[in-house]
């Protein structure tokens, strides 16, 4: 081949690259929604209603009338493993949305896709006055280089505990259900008078939808709060504990509920008289109440402590967070300074009274208003200032999940099967968050 030849060959390889790679951009610039686009802001939830939440972007809008003619897109996901792997795809593809929400349990790669709010616009200080304690030990950090140079990193949207949900039929004193013993005795009282009624639903993982948060709320109580960290003796403690309440056979229709051919959860139970109590969270009231409940009866109670020690309660919030690629990066500032402010905090929870606000002053504001307006449940209840609350980190929630289910249906040897879990599901968080040692396999 002549020397004009190769010359002409490779500026053929070169425009033949170059007119693919115009292809390829053009192809993919048309795939994306223009909702991605300048001017626009997106936002995605998990498990809210999108509907809902439009009441909350016209009153930012109506604080900020600059963005009044914008476009605020919200989509919501059902599950979270959904979520996660919509939100992956969405940064591999460049079309990840401005603000995105996660959970403050677990250990996320899609954290480093946050930027932090700028201290003039959410001053950590302030954030320290305005919110609970928990609150800022888990969202403000320290400048690397920098140690008084604080930023506030996300917005908790909301944040749940569990509670005991009780007929108060069976349930008649609040102080039945203020400490284990109190609740365990007031359980042996109820199993003798009455074999019609389960006591308290703590069953396997099938019939449980809050198994993995119940399982963290009684480790919290070990006052573990990292799975990295949990010891054999909590972990035995709390199994041991939980299973105690399911291993009752013959007596109070345990038996009978669990039986393989019912397929209803425990939330169905309750409603259907089945249970007197339940440990759940106030959005599982909304399902009580479409399922039919009388009014008079039921009641709910802060998760009991242990006798003579302090009042601890595993906290779940989800909060949200700038994307720091984001196209819109004063927009979605914007929104979250809104969302973190008395107002917003206040539209949260008038659009989500199922949720406690993070935010003191609209606490304040609502300690007598009814969760729910069908029952007798009011936000006092659950506001108690000798009450430590803090965040259990699972590591990775999918996992966490899937290796319980698996031990809270077996029939002994959960202790070991737990320590097994706890080393895959450490091991696998590690390797989604620091991308080291890929190749080695997370088993033991």
């Amino acid at each position: 081949m002549n020397k004009n030849k190769i010359i002409f060959w490779i500026l053929g390889v070169i425009l033949l690259w170059f007119v693919t790679y115009l292809v390829l951009n053009l192809a993919n610039s048309n795939s994306r929604p223009a909702t991605y686009s300048a001017g626009n802001l997106t936002i995605w939830l998990l498990e809210d209603d999108e509907n809902s939440f439009s009441e909350i972007s016209q009153e930012f809008k109506a604080t900020y009338p600059q963005y009044s003619s914008k476009t605020i897109k919200v989509e919501s996901f059902d599950d979270e493993y959904t979520y996660n792997l919509a939100l992956t795809n969405a940064f591999i593809q460049g079309t990840a949305p401005d603000i995105f929400m996660l959970s403050n349990t677990e250990e996320s790669v899609l954290e480093y896709a946050a930027r932090t709010i700028d201290p003039n616009r959410i001053s950590p200080n302030d954030f320290r006055l305005n919110y609970k304690p928990v609150f800022s030990e888990d969202l403000i950090i320290s400048d690397d280089t920098d140690a008084s140079q604080e930023y506030i990193i996300w917005i908790p949207f909301w944040y749940e505990t569990l509670w005991v949900i009780y007929n108060r039929k069976y349930f008649t004193r609040p102080s039945e259900l203020e400490t284990w013993s109190s609740l365990v005795s007031s359980i042996n009282a109820l199993t003798e008078k009455s074999t019609a009624v389960v006591p308290v639903w703590l069953w396997n993982a099938s019939s449980v939808g809050r198994y993995d948060q119940i399982i963290s709320a009684l480790l919290a109580l070990e006052w573990a709060k990292w799975i990295k960290t949990t010891g054999s003796n909590e972990v035995k403690q709390v199994l041991s504990f939980y299973k105690a309440f399911w291993e009752r056979t013959g007596d109070n229709r345990y038996d009978i509920l669990s039986a393989p051919l019912w397929r209803d959860n425990d939330i169905e139970f309750f409603a259907q008289g089945d249970i007197a109590a339940i440990l759940g969270f106030p959005r599982d009231i909304m399902k009580i109440d479409e399922i039919g409940y009388q009014s008079s009866f039921l009641y709910a109670s802060p998760l009991p402590s242990y006798a003579g020690t302090p009042k601890t309660q595993a906290i779940n919030y989800r909060y949200m967070v700038v994307n720091k690629d984001s196209q819109n990066s004063q927009f979605a500032q914007d929104f979250l300074v809104y969302l973190s402010s008395e107002e917003g905090q206040s539209k949260i929870s008038e659009v989500y009274p199922y949720y406690l606000p993070a935010h003191i002053a609209v606490e304040t504001d609502l300690l007598e208003r009814k969760i729910y307006p069908d029952f007798n449940i009011v936000y006092k209840n659950f506001v108690s200032d000798d009450t430590q609350f803090m965040s259990f980190n699972v590591g990775d929630n999918i996992l966490y999940r899937e290796k319980l289910y698996d031990i809270l249906e077996m029939d002994s040897w959960y202790e070991n099967a737990f320590t097994k879990a706890q080393w895959y599901i450490i091991c696998s968080s590690n390797k989604s968050s620091s991308l080291l040692n890929l190749s080695s396999p997370c088993n033991k």
